[in-house]
């Protein structure tokens, strides 16, 4: 349930609610007063989706939630708050000592620094077995590769507080469609 309190302290906290993590599934949030409307809840709500007794139903609370989600942007930008790069690296010495091509050489064609950009895809998944599981999981590619990134959650948590609303972003429908079809199959698999 990990990716369901992530998306949902991270969708409360965007829309201005004070929300506090306990790290095993639960949530505390006080709600502004319009929040508070959208989810037919008081100003203070507690969530707690742990497998344990009185646990909150995640279908129902993927349903209230998604109710604060703008109907008309299914795609949201953003953008790192400040631009501070990485250290240096002096490629040619890492090449030389921890590269070796047997028979073989190698030139280092060209090294410098470069922005890339993300795409994060969020999918709601449903298990049915004895008991009905709901869950999200998250895909994130680097489009600049188009290679997927091992720990997504992880990637974005390293991320999530630098991270501030893109007001000049443009949704790049190509690349989406094409990224889409990429992350669909590898969720699938």
């Amino acid at each position: 349930m990990t990716g369901l309190v992530d998306w949902a302290r991270d969708l409360l906290v965007s829309r201005g609610a004070l929300v506090e993590d306990d790290g095993e599934g639960a949530l505390r949030a006080l709600l502004p007063a319009e929040v508070a409307g959208a989810l037919a809840s008081s100003d203070w709500l507690s969530l707690n989706f742990m497998s344990d007794a009185g646990a909150d139903d995640p279908a129902e609370w993927l349903e209230r939630l998604g109710a604060l989600l703008p109907a008309d942007r299914p795609v949201a930008g953003a953008r790192l708050r400040s631009f501070a790069s990485a250290l240096p690296v002096d490629a040619a010495a890492v090449l030389a000592h921890e590269f070796v091509v047997q028979n073989g050489v190698y030139r280092l064609a060209d090294e410098g620094p470069a922005y890339a950009s993300y795409f994060f895809f969020t999918f709601q998944y449903t298990v049915e077995s004895d008991d009905r599981s709901i869950g999200i999981v998250t895909v994130c590619l680097n489009s600049s590769v188009g290679s997927l990134v091992p720990q997504p959650e992880t990637f974005l948590r390293a991320v999530r507080d630098s991270l501030e609303d893109d007001p000049e972003f443009r949704s790049p429908a190509g690349e989406l469609r094409r990224f889409y079809s990429l992350a669909l199959r590898s969720v699938q698999a």
